[in-house]
């Protein structure tokens, strides 16, 4: 059951766009007045929908004002061999769970796994940082990138000039800390890609 509506259940298409509690946010934004008129029956019909229509990516683009507090951002990628591309998703919560912010992005080259994960780990940083958010923890399923990037591993491969662009990224946030969560734990952003 829904925290917000309290009257439907929760999953990811709920929780991100049809939530009539999302109405507040979701009415400020012109590019996604079509909220009102159409309905899907997953989230992934909403994306597929939205690269379609090449409706503009970021979806919660106005986000509340944000006090000091540490925010989560969740990452992650996905490669879609059957129309050779990549995507990577993000969703960034406040200390209660909620939603503040998300994006999808579409890689049109379909890259190794552990290069879309690092892509997607360096989009997170960057909508972060868009957003202006400082004060963060970057969380992924990657085990081997998240520990990359807590040890300062330093590898030459395209991989290791990709993890050398997420750090450079993570000079902005004050702290930043790094997490790795199960893929059943980054489920939101998961089924977002």
């Amino acid at each position: 059951m829904c925290d917000l509506c309290k009257s439907a259940h929760e999953d990811q298409l709920h929780a991100l766009w049809s939530c009539p509690e999302l109405d507040v946010i979701w009415s400020d934004v012109s590019a996604w007045s079509f909220r009102m008129t159409s309905s899907f029956d997953s989230f992934k019909e909403l994306v597929q929908w939205i690269f379609q229509n090449q409706k503009q990516q970021k979806l919660f683009a106005n986000p509340p004002p944000v006090e000091l507090e540490l925010l989560k951002i969740n990452f992650d990628g996905a490669v879609f061999s059957e129309s050779n591309c990549s995507g990577a998703g993000v969703v960034i919560r406040n200390r209660q769970g909620f939603v503040i912010a998300s994006l999808l992005q579409k890689f049109s080259q379909a890259f190794a796994p552990l290069e879309v994960e690092v892509l997607a780990a360096a989009r997170a940083l960057e909508f972060a940082a868009e957003l202006g958010i400082k004060h963060t923890v970057l969380e992924g399923d990657s085990l081997m990138l998240i520990q990359a990037l807590k040890n300062g591993y330093v590898d030459l491969s395209p991989c290791g000039l990709l993890l050398d662009d997420v750090r450079c990224r993570s000079n902005f946030f004050t702290p930043l800390h790094y997490s790795h969560v199960k893929r059943g734990g980054n489920k939101v952003v998961h089924y977002l890609v």
